[in-house]
């Protein structure tokens, strides 16, 4: 979320406190209050939706670079073996190149 989103429902959660504490005698005020509430419920929904995802995406991003950290050993191994073979079947050097880590 960025500030001034954050700033904009900041300014309406005071309003909304300042309703309930002073609540008025007014109808068509008390429905404006209502509302209020709850577009800041939908609101609030919202940034927890977000937050999740935010969670989710970092967590996914870590599983990739723990995978990819995995298969690149994994490659290095083979790389090895690789280097052994061509020198038996020189014809074969150069077809396994280690991918670039990062």
């Amino acid at each position: 979320m960025d500030a001034r989103t954050r700033r904009v429902l900041s300014m309406a959660e005071k309003v909304l406190r300042f309703e309930r504490e002073f609540p008025s005698e007014d109808p068509g005020q008390q429905a404006t209050v209502t509302r209020l509430e709850s577009l800041l419920s939908q609101v609030n929904d919202l940034i927890t939706q977000e937050n999740l995802g935010l969670a989710s995406e970092g967590a996914a991003r870590q599983r990739r670079r723990r995978t990819r950290a995995a298969l690149h050993k994994r490659l290095r191994h083979l790389v090895n073996v690789a280097e052994v073979v061509t020198r038996e079947l020189p014809d074969l050097e150069g077809e396994f190149v280690m991918p670039r880590h990062g």
